[in-house]
């Protein structure tokens, strides 16, 4: 029999078995030291024994099967590794880490890789091929991209001269009512509490309801809220009642009373 090439391992089956059976013990030793000389490369000769013989024919055969069969597996994924590897090696967008390595790996010196590195790395975003922008085109590229702000809603009716239009619209161009709402006015200005159009039309409203008819009331009314800084229009109190708010005029508000003759 041909000398056979060393192995590494070799598998037993239950097939086996009936085959082994037949074997006395001296030959199952036997047996047992030629399957032991195969790990070595060894090939026994049993051409002497009928029986040995045709056992060790059964029994290579199989072992020469599961040697083909691992040989054939053992060429199958080592043509698969291949050509991963050279798939790998070929696709230029890849970014496994072989697809990284430089050239220049060797190179330590840590100074001259900072200096080559790009000051300027803003990218535009709407081609493949980008292209980089100075800071200031950055900056403006980022601002042209943001959504103009909406415009704000423009109030109407909030100017001094449309609140006087208004006023006169309602007590005339003169006379005491007319004279003590302009006061109103300013004082709401001077105490940080601007009106508005709409709060304009508010207060006239409440004067009616307070006074009706009665113009000199009204006017009363009015001046009753300029004297005492208060930022609405009341009910005429006694004299001393104080503040509906319980507020205390400040030293500034009394010195526009003053400049305005109340």
């Amino acid at each position: 029999m041909d000398e056979q090439k060393k192995v590494n391992g070799l598998i037993l089956y239950p097939e086996m078995k009936p085959v082994l059976s037949l074997l006395s013990p001296d030959q199952k030793a036997k047996i047992l030291d030629a399957i032991l000389g195969r790990f070595d490369g060894e090939s026994p000769d049993f051409s002497g024994d009928a029986l040995l013989n045709m056992a060790w024919v059964v029994l290579s055969q199989a072992f020469e099967r599961d040697a083909q069969h691992y040989a054939e597996k053992c060429e199958k994924s080592r043509k698969a590794i291949n050509e991963r590897w050279n798939r790998i090696k070929s696709d230029t967008k890849n970014t496994d880490v072989y697809g990284r390595i430089k050239d220049d790996t060797k190179n330590t010196d840590v100074k001259n890789v900072i200096r080559n590195i790009p000051t300027t790395t803003t990218t535009t975003t709407t081609t493949k091929n980008k292209t980089p922008l100075s800071p200031l085109d950055a900056d403006t590229n980022e601002s042209a991209q943001k959504p103009p702000p909406k415009p704000r809603r423009k109030q109407t009716g909030n100017s001094r001269p449309e609140l006087v239009a208004s006023i006169e619209a309602y007590a005339g161009t003169e006379g005491e009512l007319h004279d003590a709402l302009v006061a109103f006015e300013d004082m709401r200005r001077q105490i940080r509490k601007p009106l508005t159009g709409e709060a304009l039309r508010l207060s006239l409203a409440k004067l009616d309801k307070l006074a009706g008819e009665d113009v000199p009331m009204k006017a009363a009314i009015v001046q009753q809220s300029v004297q005492r800084g208060w930022a609405g229009l009341f009910e005429l109190k006694p004299d001393g009642s104080g503040n509906p708010y319980t507020e205390q005029a400040s030293p500034e508000f009394l010195e526009f009373l003053s400049r305005c003759n109340l």
